[in-house]
């Protein structure tokens, strides 16, 4: 954020807002130990979002064909069929940009969903597996979830069903005239 062109005063409120935080963890009446929060992304804050979307503007994929769609703080790569044997490199690539940028990528939380047209006669054949990342057949982007055959009837399913278990207990009464 240094290297943005601010006026002072926004620049040192922003110095300000990310200087000293530290987060401790209660669970079950007990406490950890308070610990110094170094990173320039705070979750939950009003300024997380922003502040990734201004960290992650030099985040880029090597491949030309390669794209990243980028919102809040989650960072999608979409690589298409002629680039997949790309993806080793690529992940390898925002692992190394999170270091420099005092980042963690979680590849607890980091998922290969392979989108594919059901409709073709013949398909491509499957990058090999990525060690420590998940390959999953759907991917909840922005809230909605979309499976690998590009339909979002899992999303339609899920979301009917939190909408009848949230009006639980319902009554329905038959009258007839």
């Amino acid at each position: 954020m240094a290297e943005l062109d601010l006026p002072l005063p926004m620049y040192n409120w922003l110095v300000s807002f990310f200087d000293g935080h530290t987060h401790r963890t209660v669970y079950n009446g007990g406490a950890s130990s308070t610990m110094s929060i170094s990173a320039s992304i705070v979750q939950g804050s009003s300024l997380g979002p922003a502040s990734y979307a201004v960290i992650a503007a030099d985040l880029n994929p090597l491949h030309a064909d390669n794209k990243f769609v980028k919102f809040a703080d989650d960072t999608y790569l979409v690589i298409p069929a002629n680039s997949v044997h790309t993806h080793a490199v690529e992940l390898d690539h925002i692992a190394a940009w999170a270091t420099e940028n005092n980042l963690t990528l979680n590849t607890s939380k980091t998922k290969e969903v392979i989108f594919y047209d059901s409709r073709r006669r013949h398909s491509a054949q499957s990058p090999p597996l990525l060690p420590g990342i998940a390959r999953e057949f759907t991917l909840k982007i922005l809230g909605v979830t979309l499976s690998s055959h590009l339909s979002v009837s899992d999303h339609i399913r899920a979301s009917s069903v939190t909408a009848r278990s949230r009006c639980m207990p319902c009554v329905s009464y038959g009258i007839t005239v």
